[in-house]
């Protein structure tokens, strides 16, 4: 697992006033919530577990590595409860010793960004969908499924430097890029800060598969 300052500048105020779910986690013996960490469990269902509300990861990311052949990548992911207006989804063509990769995120509310990241830090890729005035990444789709508990399918496609992004099997983006070539996959979880996250009462929690 691989944890870092997560990059979440600009889609908070892009996104000001939206509510978030509160899920209320389980309360210790003096009634408030235990702070805890699970970091990428396999659960009995077959989905993959994250789930924090320990206020040391506000404006972290997490994400692991699974080995991965072929040009083909693909994840479900759902999120259950936390800042609404904050990304999660699938990083590939990563390379766990550099910690090089590609990213795609998307929120609750129907936006994704695409990303890549070197060994220190992570920039926004430019794509065919890309508003150049807008200069956060973030891009609204239809066809991402909105809201919590909402299961998405993130897929992307890669042809020598050219990659298509599809969600729930409907093609929505492509852009260019010869940077890495990596086989590894994985998912990924930005928190959000103590303004937009509602730590230790709502956690963070993802699931993937």
């Amino acid at each position: 697992m691989k944890k870092s300052k997560s990059f979440i500048a600009g889609i908070a105020a892009l996104l000001v006033g939206i509510s978030f779910m509160l899920t209320a986690c389980p309360p210790d013996g003096d009634g408030s919530p235990v702070v805890s960490t699970t970091e990428f469990v396999s659960t009995n269902d077959g989905w993959v577990k994250f789930k924090t509300n320990d206020p040391e990861n506000f404006d972290y990311s997490f994400w692991r590595y699974y080995q991965h052949e072929g040009d083909t990548y693909e994840l479900e992911v759902k999120k259950i409860s936390g800042a609404s207006n904050t990304g999660y989804g699938m990083i590939f063509c990563a390379d766990n010793n550099s910690g090089e990769y590609y990213l795609v995120m998307i929120t609750t509310t129907g936006y994704y960004r695409v990303a890549k990241r070197n060994s220190t830090e992570q920039t926004t890729i430019d794509t065919e969908n890309t508003d150049p005035a807008n200069d956060n990444g973030w891009t609204e789709s239809d066809t991402i499924e909105k809201g919590y508990n909402k299961v998405n399918k993130i897929k992307v496609v890669k042809t020598d430097d050219t990659f298509i992004l599809s969600f729930n099997d409907e093609e929505t983006d492509t852009w260019t890029d010869s940077s890495y070539n990596h086989p590894y996959i994985g998912p990924y979880v930005a928190i959000n800060n103590e303004q937009n996250e509602d730590f230790p009462d709502t956690p963070v929690e993802v699931y993937f598969k």
